[in-house]
Parts: C-alpha cells; structure tokens; sequence
C-alpha cells in the first residue's frame, strides 16, 4: 500500500449519508450524460462523413447506430474501469464515514471534491506529512487506512458503482448541441484517406494532405442536419466546382429558414452577441438578455461562465463570448445550473423581445477541461440520464 485517495465524509447520522449519496449522483449523472452525448454525436458525425466519402455504408438512422455500436463495445469492454463509470468504497469505523474514491475520472473527481461534507483524509508512504497534520494524526492516518484496506471489506464496506452499460438511446435534438468542429470533421477524413491508402501522416507530404482537406471539405455535406442524421435526406455531397474551396463546414443552425423577416421588416438582426445584461427576477428566476441573433428554438443553449467571459453555444456554434460583464453577475450565473435567454430585437420603435430559451449554465473557471456534471449507482427502470435530457427539451418547447 503506497497511496490512498481517502476522504472522510462529516456526516452524523445514516439520513445524511443517504442524502449526500443521492446528491452526488445527480453530479455524476451529469458527467456521465455529457460524456455519453458528446461521444455519440462524433461518432454519428464521423461516420456519416466517411458515408458520404464512400468509405462506409449509409445508414437509415447515424445517431441510433452510433449508440448501438458504443453500447457494443461497453459490453465487451472492462466497464469496471471504463472512463463512463465511477466507483467509490464507503467504510465505517466508530462512527465515522471514510470513504475511497476507487475509480473515477477528472470530472468525476471534480464533482467530488466540490462536495461540503468531503475533506480529504487519504495518506500516502512517498508524500512528505502535511504541516498543518501532525505527526500522532498521520500515524493514526496510516494505522487506519492499512487495518481497513488489508483485512476483508465483507461487512465493512459498501461499493457503490455508478451504473451498468447499456446505455440509453439518443435523438438528433439531444445530440445537436455536441456536432462535432469542421476542422474536427475533416482532419477525420483525412485519417480516414490516408488509412484506406495504408498510409500514414508521418509518410505523407504537407501538399498530399492539403489535398485530401480540400477533397474533404467539398465533398462532406455543408450542414449536420436533423434530415442527414435519422436518415430521412440521403446525404448528398457538395458540388464541387473549379472555384477555390468554400468555407468549413458548420452545424446547421435550424431556426435560418424560421427567422427569415417579412417583406418590407428592416434587417435588425446582430451578426453575434457582443453583450449581455443578467437580471435577476423577483421570483427567483435569473434572465439573460443578448442580441438577436437567431438562436434555434429546438437546439439546447448553452452558457459557459469563465472568470472573465461569458461564452453563448448552440450546435457547435460560438455566437459570441461577451468580457466586461460585473463580477456580481458572473458570480451569480456561476451558481445558477439554468437560466432564461431572452433575445432582444431593435426595431424602429424601439426594443422588441425576439424569443426567450432555456439556457444550461456551467462554471468553467475552475477547470476549463470539465463540463459542469451527470449519473446513478444503481440506475432505475428508466435511465436517470434520459429522464433529465427530457425534462430540458419539455422546458425548452414551454418557453419558446
């Protein structure tokens, strides 16, 4: 025994532990769901890209052979070490609740750690004591951890594994938000090319490649729709002309065709949201306003809140990162988990309330890398996950 991630839990009676084990299995939902969306969506993306290349078959349906497919592989995969799981061993001794966070990644971690009941108790043979642990506490530390973890955990401890493969099923409207870059898309084609020719990147000339992009970039389809997706519109590729190629590729922004203005409106639509004002309602509710810009009414928004921006998503598109916004208002998003959008549109008169969404806030600013989280130890009839992606598109179709 070299190192423990120990941690004890400042709980006094079952009822709280009870409480904090559902509360952060609503934090590992959310880690889980935005993993298993964000892997689903490019592995839909990538293999409709290499369909319409000619490398792969066409499918009726990218997005539910795609979850089949990672469902496949997580059944014959190690699931109790995959990167979607996470496992924590809860141990009882006189009263006190010690806990090892066995398996777990990053994000997992994250989630954890921000938790109020969870100090960090572990111990460790090649780490220097603490100054602030005294000499009799880390022996104590030590005598603990190695009683605990060298005799049998039947009747000591509790495993809780955060859930078992499969997972839930997916559809365009809750993948939409995670398209995959253009320059994602394309560099995977280019893989794709090299590995149909058995060559690699190392033996390939900068000209070659250059090549394959331009190839790529006009045959993909120019938009990742809803139709390409579930198969409903057999995916074309761009006609190709003598021209220079066009701009990358971008997720589909559904509501262009809606949003387009009446004969005689004056065009008063923003090319991108340069502001954005929070305000806070008297019923609680956290509004807020930005520039029209035509915002999709069946695509999810999301808020990222860092320690100086304010960054607006949806499909993949980045419709802006606002600076300048008072402390006071990032500190108060950064506690929200949703928001109200509301689109402001100038007209001759005056302002004018364009549409209003449902936005999901996440605080970036204490790691860049970790979306804000997702998922269950013991998952219900119904997958915990399917049910909240649910409950955001019902919120989604209220408000718009």
């Amino acid at each position: 025994m070299k190192t423990i991630r120990g941690f004890r839990l400042k709980l006094a009676t079952l009822a709280d532990l009870s409480g904090f084990m559902d509360d952060f299995r609503g934090d590992a939902t959310r880690v889980l769901a935005s993993k298993w969306t964000a892997d689903v969506a490019r592995e839909a993306t990538f293999t409709a890209d290499l369909a319409a290349l000619g490398i792969k078959p066409k499918s009726k349906d990218y997005i539910k052979d795609a979850c089949r497919k990672l469902n496949d592989d997580l059944a014959s995969a190690d699931f109790r070490h995959h990167t979607y799981n996470c496992r924590i061993d809860f141990m009882f001794l006189s009263g006190a609740v010690l806990a090892i966070f066995d398996h777990g990644d990053a994000a997992y971690q994250a989630a954890w750690k921000r938790k109020r009941a969870v100090e960090f108790w572990g111990w460790s043979e090649d780490m220097k004591r603490p100054e602030n642990i005294s000499e009799q506490n880390w022996e104590m530390r030590e005598k603990v951890w190695r009683t605990l973890t060298k005799r049998s955990k039947f009747g000591r401890a509790i495993t809780l594994s955060l859930l078992e493969p499969p997972l839930p099923g997916l559809s365009w409207k809750t993948v939409s938000g995670h398209i995959p870059s253009a320059e994602a898309r394309i560099e995977n084609c280019v893989s794709a090319l090299l590995a149909e020719d058995k060559k690699s990147r190392a033996d390939t000339s900068e000209e070659e490649i250059s090549r394959l992009r331009e190839y790529a970039t006009r045959s993909l389809p120019k938009e990742v729709s809803k139709e390409l997706m579930t198969g409903q519109l057999p995916a074309q590729p761009a006609k190709t002309s003598g021209r220079e190629v066009k701009s990358p590729i971008t997720a589909k922004k559904p509501s262009q065709a809606k949003d387009k203005e009446e004969p005689g409106e004056p065009a008063a639509k923003a090319t991108h949201i340069d502001h954005a004002d929070v305000i806070l309602a008297h019923d609680g509710r956290t509004f807020i306003a930005v520039p029209s810009v035509g915002l999709a009414v069946d695509a999810r928004i999301f808020v990222q809140v860092s320690s100086r921006e304010i960054s607006f998503k949806q499909s993949g598109v980045n419709y802006g990162t606002v600076a300048g916004v008072p402390p006071a208002a990032r500190d108060h998003l950064k506690s929200c988990r949703e928001a109200v959008l509301v689109e402001v549109e100038k007209d001759a008169e005056g302002r004018l309330l364009r549409a209003k969404f449902i936005a999901i806030v996440s605080d970036i600013s204490f790691s860049e890398f970790h979306r804000q989280s997702l998922s269950s130890f013991n998952r219900p009839s119904k997958s915990l996950a399917a049910r909240e992606l649910e409950e955001w598109d019902k919120k989604q179709r209220q408000t718009s």
